[in-house]
């Protein structure tokens, strides 16, 4: 599940990273997180690279981009990402997607 909760960083989830075996890195520099706005900062250090990718299913092209994300213990997430990287990269698939589907029903 994709969570558009943050604007000025990206988390993902640590058990997703486990379970995906994403390599991860220590961060530059550490960052206090307030979860889910209880006022419990959570100290962050580890980093993972994340690859999106997918295929246009009109044009064939491949969409495609890299990102960091810090790793989070969450439990209801897989990722956090800001609407800028939403408006920027998820709207215009998914909006192939549902103009393929359109079509698919007419």
């Amino acid at each position: 599940m994709v969570d558009p909760g943050s604007e000025k960083f990206k988390f993902v989830s640590r058990d997703f990273v486990k379970k995906h075996q994403i390599p991860t890195y220590e961060a530059e520099e550490l960052i206090q997180v307030d979860l889910a706005g209880t006022g419990d900062k959570y100290p962050l250090s580890k980093r993972a690279k994340l690859y999106f990718r997918a295929k246009s299913p009109i044009t064939g092209a491949m969409v495609a981009y890299d990102s960091h994300a810090f790793v989070l213990p969450m439990s209801k997430d897989d990722l956090i990402i800001g609407m800028d990287n939403i408006v920027q990269h998820m709207i215009p698939l998914t909006i192939e997607l549902l103009l393929v589907d359109q079509r698919n029903h007419n």
